[in-house]
């Protein structure tokens, strides 16, 4: 897990005179925060580089043991199906 370190509110106005430089800064490590109405909007963090696989392995199987002490079935067909549906 990565570390910010630090922010920059951004008020939605208008368009940057740079967008580029908005980019710049998040990937030298800043949060950029959008506000609107002084509320916040959106939030455009630095890309991490990558999955964690120790992390996603570790998920997955926190979700297999809550499966199994639930005696969960599931019916991965049905599952694949209901994902795909209305997919081109």
């Amino acid at each position: 897990m990565s570390k910010k370190t630090g922010s920059i509110q951004f008020r939605q106005l208008k368009p940057p005179s740079r967008p580029g430089s908005s980019l710049d800064r998040v990937e030298h490590r800043k949060e950029l925060v959008i506000t609107r109405d002084g509320k916040s909007a959106a939030r455009l963090v630095p890309n991490t580089g990558g999955i964690d696989r120790a992390q996603a392995s570790a998920a997955a199987e926190r979700i297999r043991a809550r499966a199994a002490k639930l005696k969960a079935v599931f019916d991965w067909d049905a599952l694949k199906s209901e994902r795909d549906a209305g997919r081109p």
